[in-house]
């Protein structure tokens, strides 16, 4: 017997029909309760956006702000931060969210209406207002109207196909203007993941995406055989990856040859260089402490050797186990040494910033305490702050401290009040006592920066 039976459709029961199965109540009861949570979380979506929207609204009438006029502008920048720090999101994604917010309120209400009935889900809704609310009002109403019943009947992906062709019909001379704007945007990046993987999202105009695809899918399927033991998938992540990294990559036939061609034994990519931070001990494999990846984070022990042991390109750092070396350089002078530097840089990993992911290498070294003000080049009046946000701390009504009891942890403190701290990559120094920390003799004088950025010797 099956365990779901279909439900009547009416009439008289029909006397040699199997007796109510109360298991599959039970799951039509659980399939409603689903139904139920996904129409409120639906529209829950539709009351964060009315508080985003509201929020921008206030803001820009009390501190002068202008999305529209000036998205750039430091007052919107500092309001876009003010938000990001509260949701723990990036900047960006938080300006994605106000531009929808707005466009679904004041440009497409009827949308806006049906996500705040949880007739519709967000998902569909930003496809939408991505999609039409840059157009005239009228084409904005045409095309609503038309696609929106479609909204509550299709998935994401089928609708988002539906209105992508909607709005190509109805304006296919903007379609060169549109993908020129959208090529302006590419970008290449690098996303964490677990277990020592991590993901390279490449944003380009749709011709190469689809030429990279199609050239490493047919290498892939040209390798694969019955004697290889990598699955399609696996092929075509080993042919990117030896694309750009490996000097003697197979690369596949010219047209009319058989097999593929003989290495050239050339770097054709990029030259790899990894920065591992590999505690002493590991190394030598006393320990199992994991190295660090700049870039990445941890990494099991021994691929860390393996880094170290191996590759051409690569910067060793070797850390004491239990301490570190505190740098200094009081008010002798404004701009930090390279040694100094090297140290904020590889102290903090990344800007200091609440939520920001930029790596410190590209930031500004930033004296918490303005040398203007007597601020002092020292480890613990300096962090890695990249552009951005070195400008919102500067203009834009942010205060920045750090603590005295352990210089490199920093209180950020928003315009309307807020308090956050963010920590170094590594562990803080403790206050300095007599010059010392531990058995370390504190180095408090240094010689001129180098020109060549090389240490001196």
């Amino acid at each position: 017997m099956s365990l779901l039976h279909p439900p009547a459709l009416g009439g008289p029961p029909d006397p040699d029909s199997p007796p109510p199965d109360p298991r599959r109540d039970e799951l039509l009861t659980l399939v409603g309760e689903l139904t139920d949570t996904q129409r409120r979380a639906n529209a829950l979506a539709a009351e964060r956006y009315r508080a985003l929207d509201t929020l921008r609204q206030r803001w820009e009438e009390t501190y002068g702000a202008s999305m529209s006029a000036d998205p750039s502008g430091i007052r919107f920048r500092s309001m876009r931060a003010q938000i990001a720090v509260v949701l723990l999101m990036p900047e960006r994604s938080v300006e994605t969210q106000l531009a929808t917010a707005r466009a679904l309120i004041h440009a497409l209400p009827a949308t806006f209406d049906r996500l705040a009935e949880g007739r519709i889900s967000d998902r569909h809704a930003r496809i939408l207002s991505d999609s039409i609310s840059g157009l005239p009002h009228e084409d904005r109403v045409l095309l609503e109207e038309r696609l929106l019943p479609a909204a509550e009947t299709l998935a994401p992906a089928k609708f988002e196909r539906k209105v992508r062709l909607a709005v190509a019909t109805l304006h296919p001379e903007q379609l060169e203007e549109k993908a020129r704007a959208a090529r302006e945007m590419r970008e290449f990046t690098l996303e964490a993941a677990a277990d020592g993987m991590a993901w390279l999202h490449h944003y380009l105009p749709a011709e190469d995406a689809v030429a990279i695809w199609n050239r490493a899918d047919a290498t892939a399927r040209h390798l694969a055989g019955s004697d290889e033991p990598r699955s399609v998938s696996q092929l075509r992540s080993d042919v990117v990856r030896d694309i750009l990294l490996d000097d003697g990559v197979l690369l596949p036939p010219e047209q009319g040859e058989q097999g593929l061609r003989a290495p050239s034994k050339q770097n054709r990519g990029i030259a790899p260089t990894v920065q591992v931070t590999v505690p002493v001990l590991t190394l030598n494999g006393v320990d199992d402490t994991p190295g660090i990846l700049k870039g990445y984070g941890p990494i099991d022990p021994e691929t860390a050797r393996r880094l170290a042991g191996t590759s051409t390109g690569l910067q060793r750092i070797l850390t004491h186990p239990v301490t570190g070396v505190v740098l200094q350089y009081g008010r002798g002078r404004r701009e930090v040494p390279v040694e100094l530097r090297r140290y904020v840089v590889d102290r903090d990993e990344i800007c200091r910033f609440p939520g920001c992911n930029r790596p410190a290498a590209t930031c500004d070294i930033d004296h918490t305490r303005p040398w203007c003000e007597n601020g002092t080049t020292d480890h613990d009046n300096l962090a890695a702050v990249c552009r951005n946000h070195h400008r919102v701390k500067h203009d834009g009504g942010w205060k920045l401290e750090q603590d005295d009891a352990h210089p490199g942890v920093l209180k950020w403190t928003t315009p309307i009040g807020l308090e956050f701290t963010t920590e170094p990559a590594a562990p803080p120094a403790t206050r300095i006592q007599g010059g010392r920390l531990g058995s370390v003799l504190v180095q408090t004088e240094w010689a001129q920066a180098d020109p060549e950025d090389q240490p001196p010797f």
